[in-house]
């Protein structure tokens, strides 16, 4: 088994009644105007598996993995239901320039999870953004059961830009022979990509909107470990391991959050887009990608936040989890519960912090990376971003009429539903703990009492 390295921690999802009041251009330009699901669309709102943890992979390890590397242009972009009808996906579809590994085909359509039609969006942290015309190298796994996807999610996308290859989510920038030459190494013999001297469009990574909450979500906990070897713990071990990572944030002295537990669940299949069940989980995330670790997802409609999921690997063995930080983290293992919390600030609707990080303690839970035997832990940048969404001056959310609070199942309650009694009226927004745009915190269904704070 390969050595695991610094871990990627992902994007989560959080149910979201607010609503857009200000975006900025680039996001605009990034998701477009043109109608979701049609070729037109110049970029593609990307999910990743669903807010995404991964072990980051060198250039060399990516080529190893992939069944193929190409050198390419995306011509267009397409959302759709999946076969089963349980979530949206995006086909993107390429004109291959040259295939640097694998098979060889003049164009190839790679399917990435999210996307949106009609109403219905469906947002993943760790999926990048296409945009048409953008010349990019790609990293790609076949499957009979998957299609043609990203290896390992974000890392297996670079932007070709000049002489450059761009990987957005980190902003490192290579220059070309220096990917030339890692991928020759990988393959034993040699590459060539050919520098551009057009001034080509470089996709962002992806924002979510429509992703946060004008009250704390509930939730439920599917304590089943299918894998038992990978160290993770099971039964009431995981469920108070997932209670401790909520109150983590509900501890923070600057915000007023309060999740609420639902109850327990068996539900671990294919989830619904619009189930309206919160839930905590194992579940096999090899179609990402060996290395993903773990995923939240934020799915929307009409500008409420109406199912939100967070999954963790459940797949890899030898042990990979430790999920015991009081006697510190082996030095070969990964923290479950800082990869938990983390997915949960995604699921408030943070996304990655943009402050200088490293995968030690030292930086903030939010930063993409983790490296093995490292607890991390909320830290100022984490704080900050959390209490400007969720100010502890906040007004109490009116009493619900439907909604995920009061109801023992949410699947009976109607798509977008809201709470009678109007708004908030207050306006808060936050990217990776940095105030970027205004979201209007509505009140609305799908969410869960918040308790008065004493004083």
């Amino acid at each position: 088994m390969r050595r695991l390295r610094p871990l990627s921690i992902i994007v989560c999802t959080a149910l979201a009644t607010a609503a857009v009041a200000l975006l900025s251009a680039l996001v605009l330009q990034s998701y477009g105007d043109a109608a979701p699901g049609t070729a037109t669309s110049p970029a593609l709102p990307a999910p990743a598996p669903a807010g995404a943890l991964v072990i980051p992979l060198t250039v060399e390890e990516l080529t190893a993995e992939a069944d193929r590397v190409a050198v390419a242009r995306v011509v267009a972009l397409a959302s759709r239901l999946s076969p089963a009808g349980t979530s949206i996906e995006t086909d993107v579809t390429i004109a291959v320039e040259s295939t640097l590994k694998g098979s060889t085909s003049q164009q190839l359509v790679v399917t990435v999870p999210g996307g949106q039609v009609g109403e219905l969006r469906q947002w993943e942290g760790g999926v990048p953004n296409f945009l048409a015309g953008e010349r990019v190298l790609l990293f790609l796994l076949e499957s009979p059961t998957f299609g043609v996807g990203l290896a390992e999610l974000w890392q297996g996308k670079y932007s070709l830009v000049g002489d450059q290859a761009v990987q957005p989510e980190t902003g490192e920038r290579t220059p070309l022979s220096e990917i030339e030459h890692r991928i020759a190494s990988a393959l034993g013999s040699p590459v060539s990509i050919t520098p551009s001297d057009e001034t080509v469009m470089e996709a962002p990574f992806v924002t979510w909107t429509d992703c946060t909450w004008s009250c704390s979500p509930g939730y439920y906990v599917n304590p089943t470990n299918p894998v038992p070897g990978n160290g993770g713990p099971s039964g009431d071990s995981f469920k108070t391991l997932v209670h401790q990572s909520h109150q983590a944030w509900e501890d923070l002295p600057d915000s007023f959050i309060d999740w609420r537990y639902l109850g327990e669940t068996g539900r671990s299949g294919a989830d619904a887009l619009n189930d309206r069940n919160n839930d905590v989980r194992y579940a096999d995330l090899d179609a990402y990608g060996t290395n993903v670790l773990g995923v939240n997802t934020c799915v929307s409609s009409g500008g409420y936040r109406v199912d939100s999921d967070t999954r963790v690997d459940s797949t890899r063995s030898p042990t990979l989890w430790d999920p015991d930080g009081s006697n510190g983290i082996d030095s070969d293992k990964v923290s479950l519960q800082s990869v938990l919390e983390h997915e949960l600030g995604h699921a408030l609707g943070l996304l990655h912090t943009n402050v200088t990080c490293d995968d030690t303690s030292a930086t903030p839970l939010m930063c993409s990376a983790i490296a093995v035997g490292q607890r991390k832990t909320i830290l100022a940048d984490d704080q900050a971003g959390a209490a400007s969404l969720y100010p502890a001056a906040m007004p109490p959310c009116p009493a619900p009429v439907g909604g995920i609070a009061e109801a023992a199942d949410a699947d009976a309650l109607p798509l977008g539903a809201t709470a009678s009694g109007g708004s908030s009226g207050t306006t808060y927004a936050v990217i990776a703990g940095i105030a970027a745009g205004a979201v209007l915190l509505a009140a609305g269904g799908w969410y869960a009492r918040r308790r008065r704070r004493a004083g």
